[in-house]
């Protein structure tokens, strides 16, 4: 079996991942041990490695989260907070619950993963693909907002310019009015 013939196997049997709630743990669990790996062997970090783990498996679970949330507002399903104090903290809770559920106790690395050039350029792809899905839906939502605040400019300034050409032609009126009541009494 060559290269993209693995590749392709690994995408037909894990295309139904959420079918099988295990798998999607163990991909996990493989994506938290390629990131422990690379800090301690690349890295030679021995302090903290569990504390990037944990912080970049959060970011990138985070990245997906504010995605899919960021779409929903996009379609109106839902609306955007409006504070970026909300997403800090919704930041900070994420990190915890993924530290002390599923990387204090290293547990992924118990299932004796193999680091493998295949599952690298997995986990390259699954980084690549959540920073496009992330930019891409971030640019779709400052269109929206940009072309809305258009919107709302532009019927502001045709309002203001309806009710100035509304206040001259009432003075004019009222201007024509005058001359004829004048024009009027000097005739009799």
């Amino acid at each position: 079996m060559n290269t993209a013939q693995g590749i392709l196997f690994l995408i037909n049997r894990n295309l139904f991942w959420f079918h099988h709630p295990m798998k999607m743990f163990r991909m996990y669990y493989y994506l938290m041990f390629r990131i422990y790996r690379f800090y301690t062997d690349k890295m030679k970090e021995k302090q903290i490695p569990l504390f990037y783990t944990s912080a970049i498996s959060a970011l990138l679970i985070g990245f997906n989260i504010f995605t899919v949330y960021a779409a929903l507002d996009y379609f109106e399903i839902i609306t955007m907070f409006s504070s970026k104090y909300y997403m800090l903290l919704f930041g900070g809770i994420l990190w915890l619950l993924n530290h002390y559920l599923f990387v204090q106790h290293k547990k992924f690395l118990e299932y004796n993963f193999r680091k493998d050039f295949l599952g690298g350029i997995l986990i390259v792809l699954y980084i690549i693909l959540t920073g496009a899905l992330f930019i891409w839906v971030a640019n779709l939502n400052r269109a929206k907002i940009f072309n809305e605040a258009a919107r709302t400019l532009n019927e502001n300034v045709h309002h203001s310019t309806m009710e100035i050409h509304h206040s001259r032609i009432a003075t004019m009126t009222k201007t024509r009015i005058k001359d004829t009541d004048t024009y009027d009494e000097k005739r009799f």
